[in-house]
């Protein structure tokens, strides 16, 4: 399989997934305001979507027993993602619908730049 990444980036971020970020930064002893602008720098330049109740059922149909893990999945495919980019160990290890792949950010930011 090849590691190289497009050279061109479209992301598309579910609004859990900021929600998440949000909540672990929240939890650092200061709350970095710079995490704060990327977040709306990476919204305002990017596609943002719920996860709507198709990729619910579709996670709970799910044989995995980590739903949240399998609603990203079915979200990422209905967006038509190419990559999922977690540091979630379980996720990492996943089978997602080919030709999509589940990398580390440090994987992924070295394919983009091979």
């Amino acid at each position: 399989m090849e590691n190289r990444i497009k050279a061109f980036i479209e992301a598309a971020f579910s609004t859990q997934s900021i929600l998440d970020a949000v909540y672990i930064g929240c939890k650092l002893p200061d709350f970095p305001e710079a995490f704060r602008e990327t977040l709306i720098h990476l919204l305002n330049r990017t596609n943002s979507s719920y996860i709507d109740t198709w990729d619910v059922k579709s996670a709970l149909m799910d044989s995995n027993s980590d739903i949240e893990d399998s609603a990203q999945i079915s979200f990422a495919y209905s967006q038509c993602c190419d990559v999922i980019v977690t540091k979630d160990k379980k996720l990492l290890s996943r089978d997602v619908p080919s030709p999509m792949r589940v990398m580390t950010p440090e994987d992924f930011v070295n394919a983009c730049r091979a």
